[in-house]
């Protein structure tokens, strides 16, 4: 069994049943999905419609009411406290549960999580793949050596994670040091994990400015997501949730076929 987990208000809550629905229809092993909400959020609607399409699926469904402070936490329009509900996920999930993947909900599935939960951490509490913008190296207070990740999809050991008290550090960080904060909760967890992540292949989180390196190097066709061929073809890419949005000018359907199967 696979245990993923994924965060959202009320604005996203769809969106966040499509992507778990693209890892399960990706994944040769059974999936159970947790999703995190802040407490107004969880009588909402659409967790029901969530929930049955998840259901019909086979995926296991459990939704976690979040109540956190958000005071000194760094905020903006497009940045409410759910992003932050990653630093608490380890005090919310079983004591039991070892390991869990998180996914951002502006992510579509296409290669088989099987892969990246088999994989070895040795005593490392975190992986996940670079994030080649990062460039406010001093701000943070990390050398560029010591690289930048994409906190879209995280494989956690959660074991280490609640044994060194990491993610709350990382919290306390955010809420200490606002100022550091490029990415919000991703740079804190950047600054707590230095030298302590594994580095995951990009097909694992291939984000938007690897794209346009691949169009560079490549050509459109080759860079395109979810393409069956090419250099990224069964990856974990950013969803187009949009009806006339694209990557680099181009429309790309990574989402929007999965908007029937939740109405």
């Amino acid at each position: 069994m696979i245990d993923i987990v994924l965060a959202s208000d009320r604005n996203l809550i769809r969106q966040a049943g499509i992507t778990a629905l693209s890892a399960a229809g990706a994944s040769s092993l059974p999936v159970r999905a947790t999703f995190l909400t802040p407490q107004a959020d969880a009588g909402h609607r659409d967790w029901g419609l969530v929930e049955a399409a998840l259901r019909k699926r086979g995926v296991s469904y459990s939704l976690v009411p979040v109540t956190l402070n958000a005071s000194r936490l760094q905020l903006a329009e497009h940045l409410t406290p759910v992003t932050y509900y990653r630093l608490v996920l380890p005090t919310l999930l079983p004591e039991g549960q070892r390991r869990a993947i998180y996914l951002d909900c502006d992510v579509i599935v296409h290669r088989d999580l099987a892969e990246l939960w088999s994989m070895k951490m040795n005593d490392m509490p975190i992986a996940a793949a670079p994030d080649l913008n990062f460039r406010d190296w001093s701000r943070l207070g990390i050398e560029s050596a010591d690289g930048y990740f994409n906190a879209g999809v995280l494989l956690l050991d959660l074991h280490v994670i609640r044994t060194t008290g990491a993610f709350e550090s990382a919290l306390e960080f955010s809420r200490e040091n606002p100022e550091a904060l490029t990415w919000s909760d991703q740079c804190a967890l950047n600054r707590v994990f230095t030298r302590k992540w594994i580095r995951l292949d990009r097909h694992w989180n291939y984000q938007y400015s690897t794209f346009m390196d691949d169009i560079r190097q490549h050509g459109m066709r080759a860079a395109e997501p979810g393409a069956s061929t090419g250099h990224n073809g069964n990856a974990i890419v950013e969803a187009n949730w949009h009806q006339g949005s694209s990557w680099g000018g181009r429309m790309v359907d990574t989402g929007l076929s999965y908007w029937p199967v939740i109405p």
